[in-house]
């Protein structure tokens, strides 16, 4: 994960310090894989048996009808991926605003990654807004929503008043 690892450690003038570079190095590949969307839902999400938990929330999918996600930000279509990874065939349709240029980096079935404004709103969030919420229109007690949310979701998915 640190491109030039092998560098900082063979310039080392010292047994301490090459330790203390590959224990930094460590420090930093733990950082940035506890920040990964995708690591995290994997974390955080999960099926046993006939029970979804994420968190510390517990659904029963025996008593769950539609299971729709949406959403929108930066890191929303690996969250996507994830979701779909654990939950598969039993997501019934999704809608997830993604930056422009970046759906086709990741793999999805069920929800559909539409690409968007961002930092800068375009009229494909707006788009995608409006499908989201049709997406969730009519849906009963008994069917379940998950919302995949994270930065840049004010710029990705957005409904101004009259739109």
């Amino acid at each position: 994960m640190v491109k030039n690892a092998d560098e900082l450690l063979g310039n080392a003038r010292t047994r301490k310090l090459r330790k203390s570079r590959e224990i930094l190095m460590e420090l930093i590949e733990s950082a940035v894989e506890s920040a990964n969307p995708f690591s995290a839902i994997l974390r955080h999400v999960r099926v046993e048996r006939e029970w979804l938990k994420i968190g510390s929330h517990e659904f029963n999918l025996e008593k769950i009808g539609d299971i729709v996600v949406v959403g929108g930000g930066k890191a929303s279509a690996a969250m996507a991926e994830a979701l779909e990874n654990i939950l598969g065939d039993r997501i019934t349709r999704g809608i997830v605003n993604v930056p422009e240029g970046t759906a086709s980096g990741h793999r999805t079935r069920r929800i559909e990654l539409t690409e968007a404004g961002h930092p800068l709103p375009t009229e494909a969030g707006v788009e995608g807004a409006k499908r989201m919420l049709a997406a969730v229109g009519g849906l009963s007690p008994r069917d379940l929503v998950i919302s995949l949310i994270s930065g840049g979701g004010s710029a990705l998915v957005l409904l101004p008043a009259g739109a």
